[in-house]
């Protein structure tokens, strides 16, 4: 793939994530999502998109910014926020209603016009530092 076909894959990939719509279709069959924090991989189609949708919607609902997307001739970047508020158990905290925005960055790899592998650099620990300390306040207040 050359540089203008990744951005044209990508693209389409974050117009429908965006949208909540059919992002998967831009995944390779056996795509890998790597944390990067936790070194949690999750393998195929179906787990990836379900492991982004989980995150986007069932842990926070909230909506999905991208505010930087670099590319080059088998790779991208993006830099991201999602918006929203935490109404998912995540590490143990049940749903808190805390507002968030959370700027996190993810790397993928690209072959013959598909994402083969995310790897997403995501602040777990502050963001679970953040909900515990929301979750204390509200059980104090």
């Amino acid at each position: 793939m050359d540089a203008m076909a990744v951005r044209e894959t990508m693209q389409g990939y974050l117009d429908e994530l965006a949208s909540e719509g059919d992002f998967a279709r831009y995944l390779a069959e056996d795509v890998a999502l790597v944390l990067m924090e936790t070194h949690e991989v999750t393998r195929g189609r179906d787990a990836v998109r379900d492991a982004v949708v989980n995150l986007h919607t069932d842990t926070f609902a909230g909506r999905f910014v991208c505010t930087r997307l670099v590319c080059d001739d088998d790779s991208a970047a993006i830099e991201a926020q999602l918006i929203g508020s935490h109404v998912g158990e995540l590490a143990g905290i049940a749903p808190t209603g805390t507002p968030v925005t959370i700027t996190y960055s993810v790397h993928y790899d690209l072959a013959d016009g598909l994402i083969t592998e995310l790897r997403g650099y995501l602040p777990l620990t502050a963001t679970v530092l953040q909900l515990h300390a929301a979750d204390e306040s509200r059980a104090a207040g």
